[in-house]
């Protein structure tokens, strides 16, 4: 399961890659140096600028993710994109009393300096909508997605 998840991983990356070519932001050195010293084992790296902010994408420990800087080089937040047996037991548990009959679609864990968030998509019968989770567990609806 590990291999197939780490080729489909790999095939993602490199998809956005090539779909995206051109020519990367000017990083700076200490954007650069931030970077390693944060990220020392990433893998496919991409870099995009948006607004002030510098963006690298890059796969660590076979998961596709996106780290933020600032120009001087600070760190600003991290999302991963996570499966569902990735969650932190409490998360698990929050989402099971409150939304056990709904599918948990597309998850993200945030990391910035407000502390961690887990952001989801859930799918019933009557459509799509957010839930938004602490790591303590306490989950909640976030609006109505459209299809």
């Amino acid at each position: 399961m590990k291999k197939i998840f780490l080729f489909m991983s790999f095939a993602i990356v490199v998809g956005m890659t090539s779909a995206f070519a051109g020519k990367d932001p000017k990083v700076g050195p200490r954007v650069q140096q931030s970077f390693k010293k944060e990220f020392p084992a990433a893998d496919f790296v991409k870099w995009d600028k948006d607004q002030d902010y510098f963006k690298a994408t890059f796969v660590l420990n076979d998961y596709r993710t996106e780290a933020w800087f600032s120009e001087e080089g600070e760190l600003l937040g991290t999302v991963r994109n996570l499966l569902y047996d990735q969650l932190p037991l409490a998360v698990m548990r929050g989402i099971e009393k409150k939304y056990s009959a709904e599918d948990i679609i597309e998850i993200r864990e945030i990391t910035n300096a407000d502390g961690t968030t887990y952001k989801m998509t859930a799918i019933n019968k009557k459509g799509k909508f957010g839930l938004s989770a602490t790591p303590d567990g306490d989950v909640v609806r976030t609006g109505k997605i459209k299809n």
